[in-house]
């Protein structure tokens, strides 16, 4: 065991001897590498301005291709869902017309085949089939105004589109946008 900790001792004074020295003093001092001296050169300003202006229009030109990226992928997922979107309006108006043709001849059917003292309402009432027309046909362009509008807001845009991502700023056909 003494044979051990003597080696110890001699390799931790023979380290201890690299690490401290004795100052002018007769201290023991920690040894201090020299310290490098540091400089710097002047560089002319117009070198500074060029080189940030170069790198300015390096980010600005991925911005430019960032924009076109997302440009590439709102028409991609847009312009299909829009035409779906455009499709089903003019279907869903397509069966609106089905409906008000549908509804005429209940209405005519109807007036036709119901009876008060033995004459029908078509001939006791002879406005009855235009006046329930009418009256569906106010019904039906209430419900059109709201069901256009329900599916042109559905409609995909840049602006819609970006909002559900994240917030930044890129660069489209020379506009700066914002989103969130």
């Amino acid at each position: 065991m003494f044979k051990y900790f003597a080696t110890a001792l001699v390799a931790a004074v023979t380290q201890a001897n690299e690490l401290f020295e004795q100052n002018e003093q007769g201290q023991w001092a920690l040894v201090v590498p020299d310290i490098p001296t540091l400089s710097f050169t002047d560089v002319d300003e117009a070198t500074i301005e060029q080189w940030a202006e170069n790198k300015e229009a390096a980010y600005e030109a991925i911005g430019e291709k960032w924009g076109e990226a997302w440009s590439s992928y709102v028409d991609a997922i847009a312009n299909p869902w829009n035409e779906f979107l455009d499709q089903a309006k003019s279907l869903d108006g397509e069966q609106d017309q089905l409906d008000i043709q549908t509804m005429d001849e209940m209405f005519t059917f109807i007036a036709d085949n119901t009876f008060i003292d033995g004459s029908s309402l078509s001939e006791k009432f002879p406005n009855i089939k235009e006046y329930l027309s009418n009256a569906e046909q106010e019904y039906l362009d209430q419900g059109n105004e709201m069901r256009d509008m329900v599916f042109d807001d559905l409609k995909i845009n840049p602006v819609m589109l970006q909002s559900y991502y994240y917030h930044d700023t890129y660069w489209m056909d020379g506009i700066e946008y914002d989103y969130y």
